[in-house]
């Protein structure tokens, strides 16, 4: 076979010899291999997409299973897993399966494939093909024909016995294959033994808010598609029920609308179901859900309505007629009334709403019915309490709703008492002077008024005169005027009341004569008597036209010699002293062992020692202080007492008294409240500090409560010394009154003796002294 030669330039010509029917034939076989073969790729890339499906939603599950079984995840977290999971899916299909599906294979790219799992084959394949396209262009470029001829013919011959679909990875098409079924065969296998693969379908791929089963299932008592209606200001209390498995605990957690939020837990009592919480007076709406082993009960709107509301309230007191009492009204901040039995209760209000019916209660069973007035909202009536309760008004509107938070009152219905009375005495012991003034605290109380309060006295020869009922008849009252700022009618009394026997003496000279009520060797008793308004009480099952009556106990003292108290308040004033100097020795003894001490930081057991011996000093300084504090309140009663029986009238010594008690109990009161604990401080912060200015500070403070204690001892000998000289000078008008009477009484003797006056009897007759009583 020839060929023409080639001109300058090259241009394509064609070759009448060449068969081109005969190649057409051979070709369409190939061509119709090789589409078979392109099938067969796409097949393959649609398989491998179908296992990246399949293997991804089994992989899913296996993630989002034991997560959202165990966590109960939320709607919004549940989507965003699905997003994540249809976008890392979506992205392993577009570069694994539609990219390579977008591309366009073409034959030379199949036929080198299919050349290189055929190796007999060499480059026939892709030489044909070029050949075709030259043949059918009609372009050789200097190739021969009749070769190429030869290659084409030949074509059918070399690809008869060729395996086109070896071309294909046929391990990648098998793993794929397992892919799927094992993806798809897991699911399957899945959803036919796992009753719950459905349940996860439809929250982790279709977003159901259907919840998994629990062990605990929660369901809130009263709620109606998740809603509890409650009355406006009321307390809540959510009643939780438990079925299965029973928690040990259950947890609410609430929000309010203001934005509030918190978090309890709920009650429950032995063996129940049910768990409780209550919120105190809700205001607002809220929503709130309970929670406890695996259970929760889901949100609960909490709606709130008004209830009527009592307002424009006016409580009166109408007291029984015989006390006497105009009616009173029970003020807003009065939450609990003490009345006497028979007194009513009277009540006028208005309510928010329309009322049905209203109603007084008082307790559990007085109940007494209001009268609503023509406007539907007024109301009034009364009640006559028998009993003690809690009273209050108990509203029903017209749409069926109780009464919202009214008041309510506590009634403490009690019988009208006898009043009660409390007394001191106050700067007297057993012993008085006939001069004596006595001085009492009294505290006198009635639970509804007091109508009388007195003070009375007695005196007589008997110690019994306290105590006898006999001897009751010679009480007499009073004429103290400590008493004048009482005014019946009033609940209490309270202040110093004196009974002063001064102003009973008839000879001051002689406070032994027969004509003073009040001599030595008597015994003078002091009480108090009241009386309330209750004269409709009975005592005894008789009337009582007085009322009910109180008597305190009887104060009774024993009149001796101004002398003879003297004697006796002279020796306490020494025990006294004596006391006081066995304190002054012990805090000289601490001061000379605080300036001995070495200092508390000293090194080694030295320090140790110091310290725990200023701890001790400071402890006693303490104890000390109140010795000195207990001193001074017997003093100031040993002193009071002589202020009190007027001891030292007459000479200007009620001054000195005074006098001397500013001077030593004031002074034992300044020690003992405030000096010596200053001091104890002191010490303690020397111990702990080591300071020298503190170590300073306390001796000086030793050295002035020395100096202080000095002080007070020598008044308390000039105190001493003052009451022997009173006694002394006591004793000696006492001896000139006797010497004066037995000189007159002689002179009487002789005189009678003269005249020749006697008795019946042969005795001298003596006249009674219109003075002396009896």
């Amino acid at each position: 076979m020839t060929m023409t030669p080639e001109a300058p330039t090259e241009r394509p010509t064609t070759n009448p010899r060449v068969d081109s029917t005969a190649m057409r034939g051979a070709f369409e076989g190939f061509h119709a291999a090789l589409r078979r073969l392109r099938a067969r790729v796409r097949t393959s890339i649609l398989i491998e997409g179908l296992s990246i499906v399949a293997v991804a939603f089994a992989i899913y599950f296996v993630l989002t299973w034991p997560v959202d079984r165990f966590f109960r995840l939320e709607t919004p977290v549940r989507a965003v897993l699905l997003i994540v999971f249809a976008f890392v899916l979506l992205w392993l299909l577009i570069r694994r399966c539609v990219q390579p599906l977008l591309f366009e294979l073409a034959d030379e790219e199949l036929a080198l494939a299919v050349e290189r799992t055929n190796a007999p084959l060499g480059q026939r394949l892709i030489s044909a093909m070029q050949f075709e396209k030259r043949f059918a262009s009609g372009e050789f470029r200097g190739d021969s024909p009749e070769m190429m001829q030869k290659v084409v013919g030949d074509l059918p011959a070399a690809i008869e016995g060729v395996r086109f679909h070896d071309a294909l990875r046929r391990d990648r098409i098998a793993k794929s294959w397992l892919y799927v079924v094992g993806g798809i065969g897991f699911l399957v296998l899945t959803g036919v033994l796992y009753s719950g693969f459905g349940l996860w379908a439809k929250r982790n791929l279709l977003l159901s808010s259907v919840e998994w089963p629990r062990a605990t299932q929660l369901q809130v008592v009263g709620a109606v598609e998740g809603e509890l209606v409650v009355p406006r200001g009321d307390d809540l209390t959510i009643e939780v029920d438990a079925e299965g498995v029973v928690p040990d605990a259950l947890r609410v957690d609430y929000r309010f609308a203001s934005g509030t939020r918190g978090s309890d837990t709920m009650t429950q009592n032995v063996g129940e179901r049910r768990f409780r919480y209550t919120f105190p007076g809700v205001l607002e709406p809220m929503t709130f859900e309970a929670w406890g082993g695996d259970g929760v009960t889901g949100d609960v709107r909490v709606r709130l309505v008004d209830r009527p509301v009592l307002g424009n309230e006016d409580y009166r007191l109408v007291y029984p007629p015989y006390m006497k009492k105009d009616a009173t009204v029970i003020d807003r901040e009065t939450t609990q009334v003490t009345l006497p039995r028979g007194t009513e209760i009277h009540v006028t209000a208005s309510s928010s709403k329309p009322l049905a019916r209203a109603a007084l209660v008082i307790g559990e069973r007085e109940r007494a019915d209001l009268e609503i007035g023509t406007d539907g909202t007024t109301v009034r009536g009364q009640i006559l309490p028998a009993d003690s309760g809690l009273m209050k008004v108990e509203l029903v509107d017209r749409d069926g709703l109780g009464e919202g938070p009214g008041r309510s009152l506590v009634v403490r219905v009690v019988p009208d008492k006898a009043p009660i009375l409390r007394t001191r005495l106050r700067g007297l012991g057993s012993m008085i002077s006939p001069k004596a003034r006595i001085p009492i605290e009294l505290e006198a109380i009635d639970d509804f008024g007091l109508e009388s309060l007195r003070m009375v006295w007695a005196v007589d020869e008997s110690a019994a005169i306290g105590s006898s009922p006999e001897l009751d008849k010679k009480f007499e009252k009073s004429a103290t005027q400590d008493l004048d700022r009482f005014s019946p009618g009033e609940l209490s009394f309270e202040g110093l009341v004196r009974h002063d026997l001064l102003p009973l003496i008839a000879n001051v000279e002689d406070l032994s004569a027969p004509e003073n009520p009040v001599r030595p060797g008597s015994f003078v008793a002091v009480r108090f008597e009241a009386h309330d308004n209750d004269h409709a009480s009975e005592e005894d099952g008789k009337t009582n036209d007085v009322g009910k009556s109180a008597r305190s106990d009887s104060f009774t003292f024993k009149v001796v010699t101004e002398a003879e108290l003297l004697r006796e308040l002279n020796r306490r004033q020494g025990e006294l002293r004596t006391q006081f100097e066995k304190i002054r020795e012990a805090e000289i003894a601490d001061r000379s062992e605080f300036s001995e001490l070495m200092s508390p930081k000293a090194e080694g057991d030295v320090g140790i020692r110091v310290a725990t011996r200023l701890a001790t000093m400071a402890r006693k300084q303490r104890s000390l202080a109140k010795r000195v504090q207990e001193t001074a309140q017997r003093y100031g009663d040993v002193l009071d007492e002589m202020i009190n029986n007027r001891v030292a009238d007459g000479i200007g010594g009620e001054g000195r008294v005074r006098a001397l008690r500013t001077a030593i109990v004031d002074r034992l009161e300044a020690l003992g409240t405030a000096a010596m604990p200053a001091l104890a401080g002191e010490i303690s912060r020397y111990q702990r500090s080591g300071d020298p200015d503190h170590q300073r500070i306390a001796t000086e403070s030793f050295d002035e409560i020395l100096r202080t204690m000095k002080r007070i001892l020598d008044e308390m000998m000039k105190l001493e010394s003052f009451t022997e000289v009173l006694t002394q000078l006591k004793d000696l008008i006492r001896l000139q009154d006797k010497t004066s009477k037995t000189t007159k009484k002689r002179l009487e003797d002789e005189l009678k003796s003269l005249f020749g006056e006697k008795d019946k009897e042969g005795k001298e007759e003596k006249k009674p002294d219109p003075k002396r009583p009896g």
